[in-house]
């Protein structure tokens, strides 16, 4: 995320050139052993270089350092817990990124009947039809405090089954989101999570209130130091194919099958079990996928209905949490081998492999739905499993998701209130506001709070300069700038988060969504009841000596005056103003276009002209290829990103302080930087 400076910067703007032509596109050589794209060995070891001295001056191998020694504490939580507290202050306090906000919210109306959905702060229970019941009228704020007021006791919802069940049993919802994989192990993205996860059942699930409860293990236990975690698979639990077809009971065996498989495709999730799982690191980066190699791996089972993990000798209390995630989700060995050679386990090739490709018949189903068509920019419809284990919290039969790009602020309010679809968000933004929160001030309640962390990340390493308008001038000193901490704590200071959030969501609801930290506030607490958030904020006090607090509800660096101080700092290190910073927006969504137009306003006005933010107006396709699903670092063509939103996936703080990890992070890529897999991937090629 950071940078060095004059001869760094030197070294800097000559690998540029090298990497780009003068119309910003990739320089490609014409052969040569030692050649690839255009740069030899040579080059690319200046080039992991440079990535590695940009990380050593704006803190990242500090923030690696501090992640790894709390990682190391096995033996006592409390003690884990203040050294990841530590780490997570660090990147505030050197704004490695900009924490922002919690995932959007909003006064919603609905017709789900509350709090019937599966939660959990962790793993992918958000996603997850199953569970959900609709009801006919719309819900009052009065079933809904009640309702909420049962939830936070942790007891006394109502949970009926489907022969007691009177409700509607087809949902339909809208969606700017289109799947990329259905292949659920080795994917990270939102939109493929939010259809796998009703497409296979993992060993547990979520109840209502947020307990791990049994899926398809009925029943778990581990040896007294939580080193060895044993489940006990549900006997009799089906894979059916994408037409409802059975093809095989699922066994402890397809866990195993589903592991491998995903190490061994690199799975974009793997890092969650870095540490947890014996021998598994190894597994994933050593490149042997022999059987032998597979065999030092943690995962066992020892029949059909019993599966064992072993950890690498440290204890993991928290193990049950990891069991909702995807990348332990199981796959039928036989089903995957007969998708291409480059399926087959110990012989992984992403080019002959097509499972889990963006179609209903690449997968076998174990969950409560089945793919029943697809068809991108319009409609995917989705069909309850008829051979379903647990078809008694099966409540709907068929969901619809409509794309709706976001181009018609107004266009699912319509839907709701002509009955098309279940719920609709009340915005800020509607010159009728005022009349909608008149009509439904009996309804109208605020949407659930929630786990994610959202912000703005910095592009410590830009290469690629095809959407901007700047000179090569204001491009060197925008690199210069960005590396430089004061310069980044000015445009912390001067984002008003608060009015980028009440553009589309009311101020009482904007004020509680605010998010200070890179983490879930409430993911951990220590012995003595004391939640990460506050340990979290005394690391940061005692680091820096400020008396800040960087609890929710609250933007704990908003500040003009502050913003004014840093600029002069900023200067006083060599940075010249003004600075330029492109932002992507995409067009055709008023949501982001008002937010993006907020955050111009807030840092122009408050850096008094100093900070300049250049709206990069691009459509979806565009924008989420550049800033979400793009996978090279030298593609990541911006200056700052709105584009990255985490949530926890167990429930410890490393599922979050991993995400900046300079060596494991997945947002090393949003950043402009490398990652482990990212070097070793250009160093291969040059091998080639």
């Amino acid at each position: 995320m950071k940078k060095i400076l004059l001869t760094l910067m030197a070294l800097l703007m000559s690998i540029s050139l090298v990497a780009c032509s003068n119309n910003n596109t990739p320089v490609v050589d014409d052969g040569g052993e030692d050649v690839v794209g255009g740069l030899t060995k040579e080059e690319v070891d200046a080039m992991v270089q440079l990535d590695a001295d940009i990380k050593e001056k704006v803190g990242f191998n500090e923030y690696e350092a501090l992640y790894r020694a709390a990682d190391a504490i096995t033996d006592d939580l409390d003690a884990r817990y203040e050294a990841y507290a530590k780490a997570d202050a660090y990147l505030v306090e050197k704004v490695l990124y900009i924490p922002g906000s919690q995932q959007s919210r909003s006064l919603v109306v609905s017709r789900y009947v509350p709090y019937s959905a599966q939660y959990s702060g962790t793993g992918l229970a958000e996603y997850k039809y199953k569970g959900i019941r609709l009801q006919d009228d719309i819900v009052t704020v009065e079933q809904h405090d009640a309702a909420e007021k049962l939830w936070m006791s942790g007891s006394g919802l109502e949970t009926p089954t489907v022969a007691e069940y009177t409700g509607p049993r087809e949902l339909t919802v809208a969606t700017s989101r289109e799947v990329q994989t259905m292949d659920y192990v080795i994917t990270a993205l939102a939109e493929d999570h939010e259809l796998n996860a009703n497409f296979v059942d993992g060993l547990t699930e979520n109840d209502s209130y947020g307990n791990f409860v049994p899926s398809i293990a009925e029943s778990w236990e581990s040896n007294e130091d939580a080193t060895v975690w044993t489940f006990h698979i549900r006997p009799g639990v089906k894979w059916v194919t994408n037409t409802g077809e059975e093809y095989a009971e699922v066994t402890a065996h397809d866990f195993v099958t589903g592991l491998r498989h995903g190490a061994e495709f690199q799975s974009a999730t793997g890092w969650v079990l870095e540490g947890f799982i014996k021998g598994y690191a190894d597994y994933y980066y050593g490149g042997d996928y022999s059987d032998e190699a597979w065999a030092n791996v943690g995962i066992k089972a020892l029949d059909d209905y019993t599966l064992e993990f072993t950890t690498d000798g440290s204890p993991v209390p928290f193990f049950v949490s990891l069991t909702g995630y995807a990348v332990l989700y199981p796959i039928n060995q036989e089903f995957l081998e007969s998708k291409g050679e480059g399926c087959k386990l110990g012989a992984p090739d992403k080019e002959t492999c097509a499972f889990g490709t963006a179609s209903a018949d690449s997968i076998l189903y174990n969950g409560a739905y089945l793919m029943e068509s697809f068809d991108v920019k319009a409609s995917t419809v989705l069909v309850a499993n008829p051979l379903y284990w647990d078809a008694d919290h099966q409540f709907l039969t068929k969901i619809t998701r409509i794309y709706d790009d976001g181009s018609d602020p107004y266009s699912i309010i319509k839907g709701f209130e002509t009955g098309a679809y279940a719920s609709a968000g009340l915005n800020t933004s509607w010159s009728d506001y005022d009349a909608y929160l008149e009509k439904y001030k009996d309804n109208a309640y605020p949407s659930l709070a929630n786990s994610s962390a959202f912000g703005c990340v910095f592009n410590f390493n830009r290469q690629t300069f095809v959407e901007t308008e700047k000179t090569e001038a204001e491009q060197a000193a925008t690199k210069e700038a960005i590396l430089n901490e004061n310069f980044r704590k000015a445009l912390r200071a001067a984002w008003d988060k608060l009015a980028y959030l009440e553009t589309t969501t009311p101020h009482d609801v904007a004020v509680s969504t605010l998010r200070n930290i890179n983490n879930f506030p409430s993911v951990v607490s220590t012995s003595d009841g004391t939640i990460y958030g506050d340990l979290v904020t005394k690391a940061y006090q005692e680091a820096t000596g400020e008396n800040r607090s960087l609890a929710d509800g609250q933007d704990a660096f908003y500040s003009p005056e502050e913003a004014m101080k840093y600029i002069e700092a900023a200067k006083a290190d060599g940075i010249e103003f003004p600075i330029k910073l492109d932002m992507l927006v995409v067009e055709t969504s008023d949501r982001l276009l008002k937010q993006g137009q907020s955050f111009k306003a807030s840092i122009e006005e408050a850096t008094q002209g100093n900070i300049i933010i250049n709206l990069v107006l691009r459509d979806a396709d565009t924008v989420q290829a550049i800033a979400y699903y793009n996978s090279d670092p030298a593609l990541s063509d911006y200056d700052i990103s709105t584009f990255t939103g985490w949530s926890p996936d167990y429930g410890d703080p490393k599922s979050f302080v991993d995400i900046y990890s300079p060596t494991t992070g997945y947002y090393m890529v949003s950043c402009g930087l490398l990652d482990n897999n990212s070097t070793a991937a250009l160093y291969a090629q040059v091998a080639e």
